[in-house]
């Protein structure tokens, strides 16, 4: 009897773990979506020297990166491809406003910031 008891109490810890997990995972799922609609922090990036796209100005300094519905990895090689172009000149579709914040098309929630520190 006092198997089955064991037996029962085990089943019973594996049903209660397997619930929690499922509810951790729905939790975790829920919060993804959110959070990947969210601006990401992409960290710090160093402009060498005075610089502009379009008309836009990027003073040498250091920049807080972030990005929404953009991966920072991506959003670092469109910046570095961006301020290495030497005309200046922001291919299509990619637009730049005055507060240094790229976008994919006007108006696009494909975008990344700058923001000098």
């Amino acid at each position: 009897m006092v198997e089955s008891h064991r037996s029962i109490s085990y089943r019973g810890m594996i049903g209660t773990g397997i619930v929690t997990l499922v509810l951790a995972l729905f939790v975790g799922m829920a919060g993804s979506d959110s959070a990947s609609a969210a601006r990401m922090d992409c960290g710090t990036f160093q402009v060498l020297h005075n610089d502009h796209i379009k008309k836009v100005q990027f003073p040498k300094g250091t920049y807080d990166v972030s990005a929404n519905k953009l991966s920072c990895k991506q959003a670092i090689k469109l910046l570095k491809q961006f301020l290495n172009d030497p005309d200046g000149i922001l291919r299509e579709p990619w637009v730049v406003n005055k507060n240094r914040k790229f976008a994919r098309g006007k108006g696009s929630r494909v975008n990344f910031k700058l923001t000098l520190t």
